[in-house]
């Protein structure tokens, strides 16, 4: 008698599918949930500069000297970089091998 049992190794196709799917699932969920974080992450400092914008007169007067508009020109540079680095870190292809 040679080769192993077909009722255990098709046990364990079986279990290696289900598990692919439940990891794909997984991965779509968390990918999901990573987006929308960093959107909320990405936006929440161009609503609070608004929201300072509108509600402070001090933040205001800064924004008319040139060092407050270079500050506020950088912020804005560095949230858009850190949104694209996101997006890139976040474009993952799932692929079946």
């Amino acid at each position: 008698k040679t080769g192993s049992s077909l009722q255990r190794l098709f046990g364990k196709a079986a279990q290696t599918i289900e598990n692919s799917g439940k990891f794909e699932r997984e991965l779509v969920v968390k990918t999901s949930q990573a987006k929308l974080s960093a959107k909320i992450v990405g936006f929440l400092p161009l609503i609070l500069l608004v929201l300072i914008a509108f509600i402070s007169t001090d933040f205001r007067e800064g924004l008319s000297h040139p060092v407050g508009l270079i500050s506020v020109g950088i912020g804005l540079f560095l949230d858009a970089l850190g949104l694209l680095l996101i997006k890139s870190i976040l474009n993952l292809e799932v692929s079946a091998q």
